[in-house]
């Protein structure tokens, strides 16, 4: 079978019986007919949704009467959800339907800044 990057034949349910990083049924799609396209519409099928959330604190403390010291704390993808970007998506490829790209685990980043 040969990487087609046409659109499909949908013929079966797409999201049926995955887990994991497969997040498309390979079976639900099918190659269309050479000189025919697929009967799946655009946007038929919705990639997985994305979900970030960034939060940042900050305080200022009064050492001395011209000397600062700024505390800021941030933290990326606070919740530590697994979001996918980008899914494999060409016909016949052995990692169709794959999860191949996702989102980076929890961040945390501290900064101390003196001024005066």
């Amino acid at each position: 079978m040969t990487a087609v990057l046409e659109r499909p034949n949908k013929v079966g349910a797409p999201f049926a019986g995955v887990s994991g990083k497969q997040y498309l049924n390979p079976a639900a799609f099918a190659i269309p007919t050479a000189g025919t396209y697929g009967n799946l519409q655009s946007y038929g099928v919705k990639g997985p949704l994305y979900d970030n959330w960034d939060a940042s604190l900050q305080k200022t403390f009064s050492v001395y009467e011209n000397i600062g010291i700024d505390f800021r704390a941030e933290m990326f993808n606070v919740p530590n959800h697994l979001s996918s970007f980008t899914v494999a998506n060409t016909m016949g490829a052995s990692n169709f339907g794959q999860v191949t790209v996702a989102t980076d685990p929890r961040t945390m980043e501290f900064a101390l800044r003196v001024h005066f």
